[in-house]
């Protein structure tokens, strides 16, 4: 038999860390039903995961659906977390399924395994040896972090991460220019490709890339060297543009969606990196001594616990860590030059992360001068968890013997590592113990919307109460967050009202009214709607009202196999049978500066706290000239009297509000395709309250634009 070359053992490995990373996610969430549509989480950000799944089964990509924002559909791409990486492997694999459940298991599976591949394939050309390279590349695909995310975050699956990773540490050391030009095109490949992802990542390797060329250039490294990781990341920063493109070219041409300033820089502080969170053991691992520990920190009512407590790398990672601190200090084992150097560079690359991501570290200075957009600095813990595995192998493979019987030293620890990894890593209890609730109630959703769908005429349209945001949503009583989601999951014909994602849909539901009239159900008739969905979860005390509106419109109950928590009823029309233009073609609202993302009152009215000084921007986006009235309610923080001055067209109109709502009336005449800004002033003082960081100064209530005279 002929012997096999190196590149072929390395093929033949990887491989085996792909098979062995499948069967360790399987043992881990309970065997292989949650590849055939178990739910991995059935809650919050799950359900809107799996919608992003639904979405590419029914339209091919991830840019838009018509089956969800119904009237005017659900434009994904306005939301700038494109993923086509992931589509793309989304796009392969749906073609062995129907279910968006199903497809977005599976894609998480094959990202899980393309992780292991690619850190194996990093480890072995940072000069770790195969054996350890093998258990490390395993380890690192199977972090804590991984299975704490799941398919909620799916978004922050870090399959690429790894060589870019790697393109750093070679940066630091110097070592960039002798790289073959098949390796060197196998990394920047793989670092452009990254762009292709979520941009979190992206932003933490572009941090480490600009660190790493900056010090190799203070440090006299070649030309060369410094020269290819700058093209690299050029690339990258070309294909993350390209990647947002879409995004950027409909927010030009529909403006931002509203909700989308619902971040702001004093959260760097609340989603910082924890080092308590990275290194301590689970609470929930299945080794006793380890879960002692993790239930101990557990137990410590520490202030601002949130994501970051998943931040977590693994007992075997977290050694790492401590060792790259060692190195930091100058203390390591004796090896050849060019180990020296990869372990000074992953401590230094190490050392960036840290001072990017703790609490108070430069990533909240950028949040504060540049952009509050990345702002959960704990998701940089699997670029962590890469360089400490990495540190670790390293030490290994100084101390253990490379020749020789005494090799095999170096399989065992491999097994020696995996064996214990597959244990202390394993933070899976609780979903496996939900997968059979989770089912069971994907399950009674999926009869219950088959049976619905065989009674109402395809592509009929469904308004979904109550109205919740995006993306921000919460605080809906017992209704979890994206709650809404669940049911269009399992449809295949109908049209979904969730989620309303747009400017033209604000204005459309301004121009509807409330929930607890009459008209409202009768101007949804005639933006086409034939029913409304209510989860009663969510209604918080507004049932009796809606029903009463509902009633009085003439819209009836359908008897349905539907669960407790929810009703549907029909629409019955009574004023018009035929649809209204002016309701679909309705003036956009903007709020473009000084205000607060939209929030919802105890009894369901929008509102939206703000500074001092506000803009609202309205466009007509027909080409008929409109005839409305703007109102709505002005409320301060405080029971004494104070101003507010309300200007547009040149006029000014001046109003004394307090803590007790002043309601505001005002003519508003647009010609066809026109814009017009309403700026606010006030001399309110801003709110003093507990935790609150932000600068409130009003409030603005129930803005509403009608034609009804």
């Amino acid at each position: 038999m002929k012997k096999w070359t190196p590149l072929y053992k390395d093929i033949a490995t990887s491989v085996a860390c792909i098979v062995l990373v499948f069967i360790i996610s399987c043992r881990y969430l309970g065997g292989l039903g949650w590849l055939n549509g178990v739910p991995v989480q059935f809650t919050g950000d799950a359900s809107y995961s799996y919608t992003y799944a639904k979405a590419v089964l029914q339209s091919g990509w991830n840019w838009f659906t018509p089956y969800l924002g119904a009237p005017f559909g659900f434009p994904l791409i306005a939301f700038p977390s494109t993923l086509t990486y992931e589509t793309i492997i989304m796009s392969v694999l749906r073609f062995t399924t129907h279910d968006p459940v199903t497809l977005l298991n599976r894609t998480w599976a094959v990202c899980l395994c393309l992780a292991g591949f690619f850190a194996y394939a990093s480890f072995r050309m940072l000069g770790v040896r195969r054996a350890l390279s093998f258990a490390l590349g395993t380890l690192f695909a199977i972090i804590p972090y991984a299975f704490y995310r799941n398919v909620a975050h799916f978004s922050l699956e870090f399959s690429l991460i790894s060589l870019p990773c790697a393109l750093v540490i070679l940066t630091l050391s110097n070592e960039t220019g002798a790289l073959s030009r098949q390796r060197f095109a196998c990394l920047a490949f793989a670092t452009a490709l990254l762009g292709l992802g979520y941009i979190y990542y992206t932003f933490f390797i572009c941090f480490l890339l600009a660190a790493a060329i900056v010090i190799a250039a203070l440090r006299g490294h070649g030309r060369r060297s410094i020269l290819r990781t700058l093209l690299c990341l050029a690339l990258l920063l070309c294909v993350t543009l390209a990647n947002l493109a879409p995004t950027l070219v409909h927010w030009s041409s529909h403006g931002k969606a509203p909700n989308m300033d619902y971040k702001n820089p004093a959260e760097s502080e609340l989603y910082a990196l924890r080092i308590r969170d990275l290194v301590l053991p689970d609470q929930f691992s299945p080794i006793p001594p380890l879960a002692a520990a993790g239930k101990k920190s557990a137990e410590v009512p520490w202030p601002i616990s949130n994501e970051n407590t998943s931040a977590k790398i693994g007992t075997i990672g977290a050694i790492g860590f401590v060792l790259a601190l060692f190195v930091l200090f100058g203390a390591q084992p004796r090896a050849s030059e060019g180990d020296g150097m990869r372990r000074n560079a992953a401590a230094v690359a190490l050392l960036l992360l840290l001072l990017l991501s703790v609490p108070g570290a430069f990533g909240s200075i950028f949040n504060l001068f540049v952009s509050a957009d990345i702002r959960a600095y704990n998701r940089v813990a699997p670029l962590v968890g890469f360089v400490s595995l990495f540190m670790l192998g390293s030490w290994m493979d100084s101390i253990l013997p490379r020749t020789g019987f005494k090799a095999g030293i170096a399989i065992l620890v491999a097994v020696v590592f995996v064996v214990f990894g597959y244990f202390d890593q394993d933070v899976s209890a609780r979903w496996r113990n939900m997968l059979g609730g989770n089912a069971a109630a994907a399950d009674r959703l999926r009869h219950s919307i088959k049976h619905l769908e065989t009674a109402l005429p395809k592509d009929s349209m469904i308004f979904m109460l109550p109205l919740t945001g995006f993306p921000p949503d919460w605080d809906h009583g017992p209704m979890e967050s994206y709650d809404h989601a669940k049911p269009t999951l399992f449809s295949h014909s109908l049209r979904w009202s969730w989620p309303q994602f747009s400017l033209k849909h604000e204005s459309w539901l301004n121009l509807l009214g409330s929930p607890s009239n009459k008209l409202f159900y009768e101007r949804l008739r005639q933006s086409g709607f034939t029913h409304v969905w209510i989860d009663h979860f969510g209604m918080q005390g507004q049932d009796a009202a809606v029903a009463a509106a509902l009633q009085s419109a003439g819209a009836k109950p359908l008897q349905t196999d539907l669960p407790d928590r929810y009703a549907i009823y029909e629409l019955v029309p009574r004023i018009s049978t035929t649809r209204n233009p002016a309701l679909l073609e309705a003036v956009t609202v903007d709020f473009v500066s000084g205000f607060y993302p939209r929030e919802t009152t105890a009894s369901g009215q929008p509102y939206h706290w703000a500074r001092s000084d506000a803009v609202v921007v309205f466009q007509n986006t027909s080409k008929t000239s409109l005839d409305l009235n703007l109102s709505f309610l002005l409320q301060s923080f405080w029971s004494e009297s104070s101003n507010m001055t309300v200007s547009l067209r040149g006029q000014s109109h001046h109003y004394a509000f307090s803590s007790a709502s002043a309601y505001v009336s005002l003519p508003l005449h647009l010609d066809g395709l026109e814009k017009i800004e309403v700026h606010f002033s006030t001399d309110a003082k801003a709110a003093t309250l507990p935790n609150e960081n932000r600068d409130l100064h009003f409030g603005l209530i129930d803005l509403m634009l009608n034609t009804d005279k």
